[in-house]
């Protein structure tokens, strides 16, 4: 799963939750209105999905991919103390 900010309007990333069609899991809590009308959200995706999004509408920005997000699960998962 990539960290995105999706960007666009109120009825382009409302359905995103419920949307059995797209596979993205909406941060509720960061949802931002912006000056310009349009909504602000993080949300964790497979980068896969990032053209199904974008179809819809929306700005996407990644802000960490699916490899580098996998690679620090990776360390925090063995780290110095040796939990694992």
């Amino acid at each position: 799963m990539a960290t995105l900010v999706l960007t666009g309007p109120a009825d382009a990333l409302g359905p995103l939750p419920t949307d059995p069609t797209v596979d993205v899991n909406v941060v509720i809590a960061t949802a931002k209105a912006n000056a310009d009308g349009t909504w602000t959200v993080t949300a964790h995706a497979p980068e896969d999905q990032i053209s199904g999004l974008e179809a819809r509408g929306l700005t996407v920005q990644v802000v960490q991919s699916d490899d580098a997000l996998l690679a620090v699960w990776q360390e925090i998962a063995v780290d110095d103390t040796g939990i694992a």
